[in-house]
């Protein structure tokens, strides 16, 4: 949903696969991995769909000329595509390490009981949106129905941002002390 809405180079094509995709994946893994929690496996159709839909945009031959971005929304984009991508890999490189120790029987087994596999489904997005940023900063075209989408949306004040670290600490330690 997010890279149809908000890369400019995602194609009407690349969603309507992504949407059947959706539905043919989930029953595919229900049969094929019975055994593998719902929200594990809905962590393998996102990876599967995500795989799909970027190189199907990329391919479309459907594009126009991009609109122009200001250099700080452009430095902005590319910034933050940077740190998510680099952070996107080195947590796949965790979990490959995590599985490499479980495999071998390793002091991380014990992670596995707690579905640490899906840092496999938080690197592969921050994959994702480090790529569509980078994309949409550098990239000369765009799908003709592209919506554009100016950064000072996203910008919040400093009470809403202490607000939102207020909650997200107390949901944490509600988890650690209910868990």
């Amino acid at each position: 949903f997010g890279l149809g809405l908000l890369w400019k180079r995602s194609s009407g094509t690349a969603a309507i696969v992504a949407a059947l995709g959706t539905f043919v994946f989930s029953i595919l893994f229900k049969f094929l991995m019975p055994d593998t929690p719902f929200l594990l496996r809905m962590g393998y159709v996102f990876m599967v769909l995500v795989a799909l839909f970027i190189p199907i945009s990329l391919m479309s031959k459907k594009t126009v000329k991009a609109d122009e971005m200001d250099a700080n929304t452009v430095k902005t984009q590319l910034k933050w595509g940077r740190i998510l991508l680099y952070s996107g890999i080195l947590l796949a490189v965790l979990g490959l390490v995590q599985k490499i120790a479980y495999a071998c029987g390793g002091h991380m087994a014990t992670l596995q009981f707690y579905g640490f596999e899906a840092i496999f489904f938080l690197a592969a997005a921050f994959v994702v949106l480090g790529i569509y940023l980078n994309s949409n900063a550098k990239d000369k075209v765009q799908d003709p129905k592209a919506i554009g989408v100016d950064l000072a949306l996203f910008r919040t004040d400093r009470t809403f941002n202490i607000g939102a670290i207020c909650v997200i600490v107390l949901l944490a330690v509600l988890y650690i002390l209910l868990w």
